[in-house]
């Protein structure tokens, strides 16, 4: 049996824009990481880059998660 997975991307991707907005980095990067997990969890129970999460396509979660974390300088040195 396949496990529930959390589907609210959205609320955190708005959270971590607005953290982003507001300068709070450490906090962003937080959310942006929980996006990436959550994102990944589909990813492990098979769903390809084109399976719509909240109606945006995983692999675009993914591409705006991840230019978010790079465009702030939020990657490790």
């Amino acid at each position: 049996m396949k496990k529930k997975i959390d589907n609210s991307i959205t609320p955190v991707w708005n959270k971590a824009k607005q953290l982003i907005a507001e300068g709070r980095l450490e906090e962003a990067d937080d959310a942006l990481m929980t996006i990436i997990w959550r994102v990944a969890d589909y990813t492990m129970d098979g769903h390809n880059d084109d399976y719509r999460i909240e109606g945006v396509k995983k692999g675009v979660w993914y591409e705006r998660a991840w230019t978010a974390i790079e465009v702030n300088g939020l990657l490790p040195a």
